[in-house]
């Protein structure tokens, strides 16, 4: 048994090879610091330029996140993303397959995100 301090949780980190590598190696850095969604189930998209970050977690809200680049931190933009009020007693009420949001996509540039959730 894990006590709770050891339990897991589920972290995100973003990676990149920056192209102003001049050793011409392929080592990878983190971008940020890593976004710890606690013991929750989650997914994610990442904007096709690489500065936005779309999160869902599930059973609970959508989060989009932008890098910032002097801080080098990821700041959530926004406020959390929740299901519709009429969607919500659905949710409470999750059954083994209910998801929200069921599926993630996010624009090439990140200004524009879509979701969809199934109770």
């Amino acid at each position: 048994n894990l006590t709770e301090d050891e339990e897991l949780h589920q972290i995100l980190q973003v990676h990149e090879v920056p192209l102003s590598n001049n050793q011409g190696g392929n080592e990878w850095a983190m971008v940020g610091e890593p976004l710890n969604f606690g013991r929750v189930s989650f997914s994610f998209r990442i904007s096709g330029d690489g500065n936005r970050l779309l999160c869902g977690v599930r059973g609970e809200f959508v989060r989009v996140y932008e890098y910032n680049q002097a801080e080098d931190a990821w700041k959530q933009i926004g406020q959390d993303i929740l299901p519709p009020a009429d969607i919500l007693p659905l949710i409470d009420d999750i059954s083994p397959g209910a998801q929200f949001p069921n599926s993630l996509a996010i624009s090439e540039n990140g200004h524009q995100i879509v979701f969809s959730w199934a109770p």
